[in-house]
């Protein structure tokens, strides 16, 4: 299955793969975001520019092979790259100190999860 979205200034895309076995359903998901370069104030200066920038995310899935699952097993990876991806720019006003503050997308993370539905 493949999907995606975008708007003015960002790409979404998907790819995603489904095995089925006796025992399990696997399924492999790797996902793609995109974000253009932009400013952040009005002025389109080029200190408040956000540079472009693209996070990959990955997960594989592990479920019975019935039509509702009771439980399921998640392997993921998000920001896999480990990118230092921007996400924006900030100026605080004079009683702040005029400092800049920017805002940016975790490193990569790992884990496992597992959920039971009762």
């Amino acid at each position: 299955t493949l999907s995606s979205s975008s708007a003015a200034s960002d790409v979404y895309k998907r790819q995603q793969y489904t095995m089925t076995t006796e025992k399990f359903n696997v399924n492999f998901r790797l996902d793609a975001y995109r974000q253009d370069e932009r400013y952040t104030t009005l002025f389109d200066l080029e200190w408040d520019k956000v540079p472009s920038w693209t996070e990959y995310n990955a997960m594989i899935s592990i479920t019975p092979p019935v039509s509702d699952p009771k439980w399921r097993i998640d392997i993921y990876g998000q920001n896999i790259t480990d990118e230092q991806n921007i996400t924006h720019i900030g100026e605080a006003t004079a009683p702040l100190g005029f400092n800049k503050s920017i805002w940016a997308r975790e490193q990569a993370t790992y884990g496992v999860k597992w959920t039971y539905n009762f």
